[in-house]
């Protein structure tokens, strides 16, 4: 799947990680931090809403999810929200919650990103 810088750094281990776990493995230089209000670990994709539109044209596959999330909300009107950096975090049973970062209203939850392994046949 094609992805852009941003998507490529987003590590799925790091960010389904316990609490425990991820005190030891903040790296906030990557884009990794920890979200007092909501007391948990969020990768900041991007700045606003116009970069997620920019990279889900330019062939970003999860971009693209991203934005067709977003257009989806009554977020999208929003001219405040335009202007929201979007992060990811551990959402509920180990799914990874896609948001907008308010610095009034917290995390605003867009969607949620189902991760699943194949498992191999024998």
């Amino acid at each position: 799947m094609e992805l852009c810088s941003n998507c490529d750094r987003i590590d799925v281990r790091t960010l389904l990680s316990s609490v425990e776990d991820c005190a030891e493995q903040l790296r906030y230089e990557d884009g990794y931090y920890w979200h007092e209000q909501a007391d948990v670990l969020c990768f900041k994709h991007c700045d606003s809403h116009s970069e997620i539109t920019l990279s889900a044209s330019a062939g970003c596959k999860l971009c693209k999810l991203i934005h067709d999330a977003l257009e989806c909300e009554r977020l999208d009107a929003d001219e405040v929200a335009s202007h929201l950096p979007i992060v990811l975090h551990r959402g509920t049973e180990s799914r990874i919650r896609v948001a907008l970062d308010s610095p009034e209203e917290g995390l605003i939850k867009l969607c949620n990103l189902d991760i699943s392994k194949d498992r191999e046949l024998s």
